[in-house]
């Protein structure tokens, strides 16, 4: 299926897992649509909605990137939080995103699933299609595993442990698992979106009733998952 962005109009590929909504595609929105020098300015809680994009993708046209407090709106909602998600969605749980392996595949469920179902979600012709493109380290200039021999990405869970954020992490080419990480809040990561079923995400009146109510926009250090009923 599809969504559509009420706030910028863009449209999002969606998959439906074990009842649950997500967006097939990394988040990519900001009030401006322009995209911050992640070599000079800090994502801050300032009131301007603030993306990076990697520097294999200068114009972020495979989604955006986020720290942490940016995604999540410095938690201006109660959990899950919805913070630069679409009206109706949510950045999703490290329990949520637990749900989304284990019955992503038919071929890898049970105890294989955090081990092999990484290949299904970075195979291109799979609904989820993971694009491995680097991650940024503590709000700086250093980015890496974007290019090279080996790539990787994190996305971001809405879940924190001990001060630091839970991430979910997919590489290439050696690793076919989903790696779990607890990382400080200042790298900057894709995320997907999560919510109820498609079928209650998509009805305009809800996602007009769930703008009026909450603030927020989303990401990619993740996606997002639907939040109304």
């Amino acid at each position: 299926g599809t969504m559509v962005d009420p706030r910028d109009q863009k449209s999002y590929a969606t998959m439906s897992v074990a009842g649950k909504c997500w967006m097939a595609e990394n988040l990519n929105y900001n009030a401006t649509n322009a995209a911050v020098d992640y070599q000079i300015t800090l994502q801050t809680d300032n009131c301007i909605l603030e993306k990076y994009c990697p520097p294999t993708d200068a114009t972020c046209t495979h989604g955006a990137y986020y720290q942490w407090d940016e995604l999540v709106q410095y938690k201006n909602t109660d959990a899950p939080y919805q913070g630069l998600c679409p009206p109706g969605w949510h950045v999703p749980t490290d329990a949520e995103w637990q749900t989304l392996i284990d019955n992503f595949s038919v071929n890898f469920t049970g105890v294989s699933a955090n081990a092999l179902v990484g290949t299904d979600l970075k195979n291109s012709t799979k609904n989820f299609k993971a694009l491995l493109e680097g991650m940024n380290y503590l709000n700086g200039s250093t980015w890496t595993f974007a290019t090279g021999g080996v790539t990787a990405t994190m996305y971001w869970t809405s879940t924190l442990s001990g001060g630091k954020a839970i991430a979910r992490g997919l590489n290439n080419p050696y690793n076919p698992s989903v790696s779990k990480y607890a990382s400080s809040p200042a790298n900057a990561f894709p995320g997907p979106a999560a919510g109820l079923p498609c079928d209650n995400v998509f009805r305009s009146k809800d996602c007009a009733g769930a703008y009026s109510a909450l603030r927020g926009a989303p990401v990619q250090a993740g996606r997002c998952s639907a939040l109304v009923a």
